[in-house]
């Protein structure tokens, strides 16, 4: 596959919070180190130029460490993922996993989102006259 037709991460990495991977990306990786790669891979994370020791650096690792996590030479600790997912700015190894038990990640609502959707519901309520599932008498 070339490189301009793998799909780019939805949303943006300006959030902070990692994002997801298009769907077909996950669809593309057979195993998780297909999936650690193409989480790192330029239009996959949207910024290109870096190299692995990029990673590495922003992981606090040394860079023999992360080649061999990345070539399934060594093991790969539980918070290496969540923290590889912070440095690449994508969720595309979390995404595998889950869908290998047929599950699919939701973002969590930022707290912005939250109170917007708690200010409709009140919006709502209040012109319906229901607050609270009680009837304005």
């Amino acid at each position: 596959m070339h490189q301009r037709e793998i799909p780019a991460v939805y949303g943006t990495v300006q959030t902070g919070r990692p994002v997801l991977a298009a769907p077909e990306l996950v669809g593309q990786c057979r195993t998780l180190l297909d999936a650690l790669w193409l989480s790192m891979h330029p239009r996959t994370t949207g910024r290109s130029g870096l190299s692995h020791t990029h990673y590495a650096e922003c992981m606090g690792e040394p860079k023999d460490t992360f080649s061999r996590r990345l070539n399934g030479r060594t093991h790969i600790p539980h918070d290496w993922l969540t923290r590889l997912a912070l440095a690449t700015g994508n969720l595309l190894p979390l995404q595998f996993l889950a869908a290998q038990v047929g599950m699919e990640l939701q973002p969590a609502p930022t707290e912005r989102e939250s109170l917007l959707a708690r200010l409709a519901e009140l919006d709502a309520e209040q012109k319906t006259g229901v607050i609270s599932g009680l009837s304005a008498r």
